[in-house]
């Protein structure tokens, strides 16, 4: 599935926003290849729209508040070159 697609399950919603289209796509994304991702098959790049610059994950956290608030803390750096 691409970027910017929607969920292929019964779930399909044509209101989602560009966040949630994300959370779909990258659980889906993921879900389809696990084991592969689990033993190391695929090189996962993290790369900056504007130039093309691959950028590092320095840390990341996921949390959700008790009023149904999902969070995603992504820190990320310019790799080394």
């Amino acid at each position: 599935m691409q970027a910017g697609g929607t969920a292929r399950d019964g779930g399909d919603r044509t209101d989602m926003t560009k966040e949630e289209s994300l959370l779909f796509t990258l659980s889906e994304f993921i879900a389809d290849r696990s084991e592969e991702i689990r033993s190391g098959a695929y090189e996962i790049e993290i790369a900056n729209v504007a130039d093309g610059d691959i950028l590092e994950l320095t840390s990341f956290g996921v949390s959700i508040s008790g009023g149904g608030k999902f969070k995603i803390s992504i820190d990320l750096s310019y790799g080394s070159i």
